[in-house]
């Protein structure tokens, strides 16, 4: 009878294992590892001198839209001091060497209008930012991918 009992709780374990390695325990491991690398990403870019981050984000599920997938976005919201365009051709080798993942996108208003952003971050408030005559812009990665078995993603 002991025996059996020990057989029970080896089986009740090999399937509690089976379950955590395999479908969305695994799932939600590799979409993790995906946000990670896209932060190392943008964590290796080197930023223009006159620049100074503001506020960070990162998130991964269903950022936009509805529907099968999974969006991982990390970004940086940046402050300059320099024109919109020494910024832009600062990047200019910085975005090339990330195989275009990362962009970058100038914030002319309260509103990030135009940048691929989570629909909760698309003003400066979002962000932790006051509205101020601040000129900011936005460097990030926003990508998405089949939704797999991540719960988050569905």
């Amino acid at each position: 009878m002991n025996s059996r009992k020990w057989l029970g709780a080896f089986c009740g374990f090999v399937t509690v294992g089976a379950i955590y390695f395999s479908g969305p325990c695994a799932d939600m491991r590799i979409n993790n590892a995906q946000l990670d690398h896209y932060a190392d990403v943008l964590a290796r870019v080197r930023h223009p001198v006159g620049t100074r981050r503001l506020s960070t984000e990162r998130d991964l599920g269903i950022l936009v839209g509805s529907g099968n997938h999974c969006d991982f976005f990390v970004a940086e919201l940046r402050e300059f001091d320099t024109s919109w365009a020494d910024v832009q051709a600062a990047y200019a080798d910085a975005l090339a060497e990330s195989e275009h993942l990362v962009k970058i996108h100038l914030v002319a208003d309260e509103q990030l209008e135009g940048a691929h952003v989570p629909y909760l971050l698309h003003t400066r408030q979002a962000w932790g930012v006051p509205p101020t005559k601040t000129n900011a812009y936005l460097v990030y990665i926003f990508q998405s991918d089949t939704a797999n078995l991540d719960l988050r993603c569905h």
